[in-house]
């Protein structure tokens, strides 16, 4: 019975150990990494008091390799507590796109939400240019 006890926290304590060398390793690479085209890529968002989404995209390019970008944005509202379900925003697929070139953009949508929940926008940027594809996704979530 005591070298089952001690097996047990042996492996017990062995997984826990490798976990948190795991969790190291993912945070460092994330911070450590340095994008091939941009210093920032932001995306906010906000909800007024009557319910009105306001979203903006933002980037600034830090690379003379870059040549364009493109942008997808998408509004989730939560339901049920478990799902995410894309609120329609009167596009194509429920999606804003964009193929901006420039290198300082901002840009900015508004949605006018019938219903109160908990909403998700992901901003999912892709770069293009010389040095290769870069992609990064924002998600914030606001409350109305």
């Amino acid at each position: 019975m005591t070298k089952t006890i001690k097996r047990s926290l042996a492996l017990l304590l062995a997984l826990i150990t490798l976990f948190s060398v795991c969790t190291c390793l993912a945070s460092a690479k994330e911070t450590g990494a340095k994008s091939l085209y941009f210093s920032q890529v932001t995306t906010n968002a906000s909800i007024s008091s009557g319910g009105l989404l306001n979203i903006k995209n933002s980037y600034i390019i830090s690379s003379s390799a870059f040549t364009s970008a493109k942008i997808s944005t998408y509004v989730e509202r939560k339901v049920l507590g478990l799902f995410w379900v894309k609120v329609d925003n009167g596009q194509p697929d429920k999606t804003w796109v964009a193929y901006p070139t420039a290198i300082v953009y901002d840009q900015p949508y508004t949605l006018q939400l019938s219903q109160t929940g908990n909403y998700r926008v992901t901003a999912e940027y892709t770069f293009y240019g010389s040095n290769g594809t870069e992609s990064i996704t924002k998600q914030p979530t606001a409350t109305y």
